[in-house]
């Protein structure tokens, strides 16, 4: 029962982890391409060439991708290989779930 008990608090907090460290991503990426914030996701108004990937992509997109690197990290753990594959399902959920929440929490200009 222990032993049981030890294995569903390893997988509870390597997912809490997982979602902490999403939400960090999120958050940082939202406040950093905000309004006054450091990087701006507004294409110029008339560029010499598109941009080859739209930067509301580059500004969703990275924290989905810390989301799924991380999750992966924490997936590829179990030994038996039904859980891995629960836990990449989960991890690419989660991934495209903060993308998301990235997205619709860009301001209106970055969006399309």
């Amino acid at each position: 029962m222990k032993y049981r008990l030890r294995k569903v608090a390893r997988v509870v907090l390597a997912a809490a982890i997982t979602v902490v460290v999403a939400g960090a991503a999120a958050a940082v990426a939202i406040y950093v391409t905000g309004p006054g914030g450091l990087i701006s996701c507004v294409p110029a108004a008339l560029p010499a060439r598109p941009d080859p990937i739209p930067r509301w992509v580059i500004a969703a997109g990275v924290p989905a991708l810390v989301a799924a690197l991380m999750g992966a990290y924490f997936a590829l753990a179990p030994e038996r290989g039904f859980f891995r594959l629960v836990g990449l399902i989960l991890t690419v959920a989660l991934a495209a779930g903060t993308f998301y929440a990235v997205y619709t929490l860009l301001p209106a200009a970055c969006r399309p």
